[in-house]
């Protein structure tokens, strides 16, 4: 990547000379500009930036070519057209021949030979077999053109040890060697050499080179560096923020996810996911490349810089289950794992719903959603759907692909968005894929994977750090994703910066409903308006408050096969009724307490209430008017069938006639509960036959398809199913809908 990065930086500079080149001659009307034309400019002060020689080293010229054979093009394109732009090479190798291009050598002017191996490799180099023969470590030959000029010579060496002085100190050479009668050495005595103390040796070329830096940063000399420093490993979202000005704020969606390189324009930018511009996210990765780490970024950016107003988030985390940590913000509805099947089914079924009414409510506004809030003045919230493993997702949850590839095509128009994870090309259906506009590349285990994801990459690849990727923007690039904090420990900074936000939260996202563990008083209690709406639990399918419109009814019957099984939704009924209205509790079979009254008593009391009422009632010419100021009045009832076994005949005949006579003008009624083989008993009685049966009421626990009492329009499979006694059935003209019913919770012996 290192290489690649370099190569495109030299063709930028290559046409950064040639643009400014262009420029300088206009300015200057020069029919040509090459370098010293142009520094002459410069001395002269007809234009304002300096362009130096710029020269290129390459050793072991060779082995590069092997290695990264594409950079040889650029090379051979620098020695046609570099020498007029002020950029030179200097290419050294062991072995030209099959090495140097014909371009490079037709446009080397320059050669320079030291000792080589074989006359063949002199020959390549300076025509001639002369080198081959040299001795003496340095010597050379220089060759100018075709031998403007043939000289031998000899380099210099600085790695000599350098000895900080003002003068010059010569070595005087005191070795001593011993020869015999005939001159052959036969012994070396060399002058051992004393490290002074407190003295560190450098090289000459160490100390010449750190002189010349010091001088530069003394006299403020800077270069203008070839290419810009590659990104850093770790970045940081809050820091990206502040460099570019890009803060995420309003209904704009556009969170800050890292910063991307573009060597060849010499620039870097930062990297953000642009919801509202170009729609849903698709990320590619192996495992262990840092998906989790762009969403957990993605998910902190979107947080920090919008408030619940425009932004609720529904994370699905079927990987390490780490997005839990965004769990308490107020601006995610719910974090659902692999295993919360109910969740999963539920934010399907909310996120239908969410599309359909947004459909409707933005159709007279342009029918999108930014044409909704910018036309209306109103807020929408978007919505984002963060999906961590999509190959987990269609593995458990197939069932549900055709709902996520309906959504993620139309959802973006009504403001709900979508990312997802991707471990490889082949995880998500080429049909779902058409509905992400912007891809993103992590590291992958094959690399001819990635011009499927970015497109044409021209052998770009992720260098091998985490958290580095491509992006297709124009075209592709190399990106690193930020991070949240500097902090070490990630997850307890994500945990408090939500758990702050919570604190100072009025408002939170919905959240996916599911079925609570136990309906009671204390969950219904913000939804109970009044006996025309009585909530009675929580319907099964839409999750929604079921209600029962008492007010409308003279007898609500309540029914199942056993009435103990009634006392959980007895205890909870009166709780809920009492809220708004006066009630009364006729307990025969001790489902709410044990206490056991005068019923006859109550039985008079009450049918007096009543013809008092029906009296009032016709004194006044049937005016309604006139019973305002009588409380409504609820009685319930459990055990109706004890209760006429213990009254006298006069009583029965009582409660029969209140019964059979009652209307809802008088504002008295009856929630009766009682087994199903009881109410069977009364159903050849007068009011039996003119207020239940066949009416409408309350089923709880199973068995309804096996009952004749209350009428059901249509039966169904699903009507035989075993419930439970948590659950039930509202039935209304004929229709039954599936409820979990309110239960007090406690264990009936």
């Amino acid at each position: 990547a290192a290489i690649k990065r370099s190569l495109v930086s030299i063709q930028s500079e290559l046409r950064r000379r040639q643009a400014i080149f262009n420029d300088a001659r206009k300015i200057s009307n020069e029919g040509t500009m090459d370098i010293y034309k142009y520094q002459q400019l410069y001395r002269d002060k007809v234009v304002s930036e300096p362009i130096p020689h710029l020269f290129i080293i390459s050793d072991e010229f060779a082995e590069l070519k092997t290695q990264q054979p594409e950079f040889m093009e650029q090379l051979i394109s620098t020695a046609r057209i570099g020498r007029s732009l002020g950029v030179h090479l200097i290419l050294a190798t062991q072995k030209p021949s099959g090495v140097v291009d014909d371009q490079i050598w037709s446009n080397s002017k320059f050669r320079v030979c030291l000792k080589v191996q074989d006359k063949s490799d002199s020959q390549d180099m300076i025509k001639c077999p002369d080198a081959a023969e040299l001795s003496q470590t340095g010597r050379f030959y220089l060759q100018v053109g075709y031998n403007e000029l043939f000289a031998l010579g000899q380099s210099a060496w600085c790695g000599a040890e350098y000895i900080p002085s003002d003068t010059v100190e010569k070595t005087v050479d005191t070795n001593i060697q011993v020869i015999d009668n005939l001159g052959r050495p036969v012994m070396n005595v060399k002058n051992q050499k004393q490290k002074l103390p407190g003295i560190k040796n450098v090289k000459q070329i160490v100390a010449i080179v750190k002189y010349l830096s010091d001088l530069a940063v003394e006299e403020n000399v800077n270069t203008k560096s070839l290419w810009l420093d590659p990104i850093p490993a770790f970045i940081y979202v809050d820091k990206l923020e502040e460099k570019y000005s890009a803060k995420d704020c309003g209904m704009t969606l556009a969170p800050v996810i890292g910063e991307y390189d573009d060597p060849f324009n010499q620039k870097q930018g930062v990297l953000t996911v642009p919801f509202t511009q170009d729609g849903n996210c698709l990320v590619y990765g192996s495992t262990g490349n840092g998906k989790t780490t762009l969403l957990t970024t993605l998910c902190y950016s979107l947080i920090k810089n919008h408030s619940v107003e425009e932004l609720n988030m529904y994370i699905m985390d079927f990987g390490s289950e780490t997005l839990r940590v965004f769990e308490k913000a107020p601006q995610v509805g719910s974090v659902i794992t692999a295993s919360q099947e109910e969740k999963v089914l539920n934010l399907f079924k909310m996120l239908r719903k969410e599309t359909d009414d947004r459909k409707a409510l933005f159709s007279e506004f342009g029918g999108d959603h930014s044409s909704y809030c910018r036309i209306s003045g109103k807020k929408v919230p978007n919505i984002v759907v963060v999906l961590n493993n999509f190959s987990g997702f269609a593995e458990m949850y197939e069932d549900f692909l055709e709902d996520y590839t309906l959504l993620s095509r139309d959802g973006t128009k009504y403001g709900i968005y979508f990312i997802a994870t991707a471990s490889s090309t082949n995880a998500v259906r080429y049909r779902i894929q058409q509905n992400f506009k912007m891809m993103l590349t992590m590291q992958l285990n094959d690399a001819t994977d990635y011009s499927l994801i970015v497109g044409n990459t021209d052998g770009l690849v992720p260098s091998k750090i985490k958290g580095r990727g491509l992006v297709a923007l124009d075209k592709p690039y190399e990106f690193q994703t930020a991070y949240c904090s500097e902090t070490k420990d990630m997850q307890e900074f994500l945990r408090s910066f939500c758990a702050k936000l919570a604190e100072g939260a009025q408002n939170f996202a919905k959240p996916v409903p599911v079925l609570p563990k136990t309906v009671n008083f204390d969950f219904v209690e913000k939804t109970i308006v009044g006996l025309n709406s009585v909530p009675v639990g929580v319907e099964k399918e839409s999750l929604e408050i079921a209600s029962f419109a008492v007010s409308s009814r003279v007898i609500t019957p309540v029914i199942s096969q056993d009435i103990i099984d009634c006392a959980g939704f007895a205890e909870e009924i009166v709780k809920v009724i009492s809220k708004t209205s006066s009630v009364r509790v006729i307990d025969t079979q001790q489902l709410i307490s044990d206490d056991i009254e005068d019923y006859e008593q109550i039985v008079i009391e009450l049918f007096n209430e009543m013809v008092s009422r029906n009296n009032t009632y016709k004194d006044a010419k049937l005016d309604k008017s006139v019973l305002d100021d009588r409380d409504e009045r609820v009685y319930i009832i459990t055990g109706i069938k004890k209760l006429f076994d213990r009254l006298s005949p006069d009583g029965k005949d009582k409660l029969g006639a209140l019964l059979d006579k009652a209307d809802p003008i008088y504002k008295i009624h009856f929630i009766v509960i009682d087994s199903l083989s009881a109410m069977e008993s009364l159903r050849n009685e007068a009011w039996f036959k003119h207020t239940v049966l066949n009416g409408d009421g309350i089923w709880i626990g199973d068995g309804i398809a096996n009952q004749l009492l209350l009428k059901i329009n249509k039966m169904t499979s699903a009507l035989y199913d075993e419930i439970g006694t948590e659950y039930g059935y509202i039935l209304s003209r004929g229709k039954t809908r599936l409820i979990k019913l309110l239960s007090s919770g406690k264990e009936r012996m």
